[in-house]
């Protein structure tokens, strides 16, 4: 995986967000420097790893075998499977382990581990299955190549961000869970244009396409949030009686209040793993 030398890497799990990593890593292989055939997949569902065979990646028969045979080692199960994972695994191999496990500390990894490797906790999102995810990324004695490549292999997926393990709670509420937030505010707009006298389909690409725009917009300006939504709006206009009632019905206090309850969840669930 880094450099000249064979680095192979294995996924343990291949469902929908390990699933869009793998699939993105054999999109780029080339660019990765990263051969097929140096892959290893492993998942209860044999038509998850089925599909990757034609593509060089070899189907592991076992989870000992994923960790036997790779150096780097994306971990991809919900985390109530996490402390089974490890049970009958006899040899482990890897110098890197890689999870994406939400809620689960690289502390419990290594504990469980009990060996002194490498592990990268990480936050990506459902985006990620079109490229343009937010992948949160914390990096614990890992080696510098590695992270590298890592971190390479991330990007193909979306944009990266390395914090540290503490602010993942928040991380969670905000882009993890985020995609759910916005597709809620858009199939609300949706529903406007509906009742408007829209089509479905033309509302959703006027809804869509507003939610584009508008983020590009916002991405590229330097302005507070609060100067871009006035220059929409004019007195006595429109707009303004949309923005006007959400700011009456506590709009931002209920996004910010939701954002803290899922927040909440988060670490109550990381107390279990």
């Amino acid at each position: 995986m880094m450099n000249q030398e064979k680095h192979t890497l294995g996924f343990i799990g291949v469902g929908v967000m390990a699933g869009a990593i793998l699939n993105s890593t054999l999109n780029y292989a080339d660019e990765l420097n990263i051969n097929p055939n140096d892959m290893y997949v492993y998942d209860l569902d044999d038509e998850k790893t089925s599909k990757y065979i034609k593509s060089g990646v070899n189907v592991a028969s076992s989870i000992n075998e994923i960790f036997s045979q790779s150096k780097t080692v994306l971990i991809g199960v919900k985390p109530q499977q996490f402390l089974s994972i490890f049970d009958g695994v006899v040899e482990f191999n890897m110098t890197t382990v890689v999870s994406i496990m939400a809620g689960v500390k690289i502390a419990s990894i290594r504990e469980k581990l009990n060996q002194n490797i490498g592990i990268v906790r990480v936050m990506p999102n459902t985006p990620c299955v079109i490229g343009s995810g937010m992948i949160a990324m914390c990096f614990d004695n890992v080696e510098k190549e590695v992270k590298k490549k890592i971190l390479d292999i991330f990007k193909c997926c979306g944009q990266t961000l390395i914090l540290s393990e503490c602010k993942f709670d928040a991380v969670t509420s905000i882009s993890g869970s985020g995609p759910a937030y916005v597709y809620s505010f858009i199939d609300g707009l949706i529903r406007g244009g509906i009742e408007g006298g829209l089509s479905y389909e033309d509302s959703k690409m006027l809804a869509t396409q507003t939610i584009i725009g508008a983020t590009k917009l916002a991405i590229a300006s330097d302005e507070p949030m609060s100067d871009l939504i006035n220059k929409v709006c004019s007195k006595g206009g429109t707009t303004i009686e949309a923005i006007n009632y959400f700011e009456d019905n506590n709009f931002k206090i209920m996004i910010s209040k939701a954002i803290e309850l899922c927040r909440i969840k988060s670490k109550e669930l990381s107390k279990l793993y």
